[in-house]
């Protein structure tokens, strides 16, 4: 390898960090972006200061790397954006519910903070419509969601008795 070529490999080894999915994607992100938006990869940066390797971070709660893809281009796209309010406004209206639903638990598991509190700005607290909750919903809540007589059937009874 040449000179030049080891020297543009460095730039772009520590320019970047690599977030890694549970299904085995990994996302190559500039880090300052991804430092500036994850207190995750800060965290992970700070730890890795002077090390000569690149900075690969292990995404918990099985992300996926569609959802972990989805983020990063509203880091991109949001870091490029002339006006954020509005831009992310633009944003959450175009997603599906489902998809609402990923980027709020994404969001919680990659430490990012600001995505976090804009579903919450939006769209009201995300934990009560989060099943398995970010702070966990109590029961109250989800029985609010989830109609009383779906919740508690002698179907599932009967089936949590046999377990």
């Amino acid at each position: 390898m040449d000179l030049a070529m080891e020297e543009v490999s460095n730039r772009v080894k520590f320019e970047h960090v690599g977030l890694r999915c549970f299904d085995g994607t990994v996302l190559i992100v500039r880090r300052t972006v991804a430092e500036q938006r994850s207190a995750l990869v800060a965290e992970a940066a700070a730890a890795a200061a002077g090390d000569e390797e690149p900075i690969v971070v292990d995404v918990p709660g099985y992300v996926t790397g569609r959802v972990a893809k989805m983020v990063v281009d509203y880091w991109r796209s949001r870091d490029s954006a002339e006006d954020a309010a509005e831009f992310d406004v633009d944003f959450a209206a175009g997603l599906t519910h489902d998809e609402r639903v990923d980027l709020i638990c994404a969001a919680h598991h990659m430490a990012d903070h600001q995505l976090f509190q804009l579903f919450r700005s939006l769209f009201g607290d995300p934990n009560r419509y989060c099943l398995y909750g970010l702070a966990g919903p109590s029961p109250l809540s989800i029985t609010d969601i989830v109609p009383y007589k779906w919740t508690f059937t002698p179907q599932i009874a009967f089936f949590n008795s046999q377990i």
